[in-house]
């Protein structure tokens, strides 16, 4: 596995909730922080590939 800068926020106690598994809400500002800008690119791409459908019956 390849140690990225997302994988180093859980080494951060300061960004995790009591219990030590789940992110406090720095932790997970600091998360939605580092892949927004890959989300956005992604949600681009998927947009420009195919148009939106929509339908109320899942069809």
């Amino acid at each position: 596995m390849q140690i990225t800068e997302t994988t180093r926020l859980w080494t951060m106690p300061q960004l995790k909730a009591l219990g030590g598994l789940h992110p406090n809400p720095a932790g997970i500002k600091a998360v939605v922080t580092r892949i927004l800008p890959l989300v956005e690119v992604l949600i681009e791409r998927a947009r420009l590939q195919r148009p939106l459908t929509f339908s109320i019956h899942g069809r």
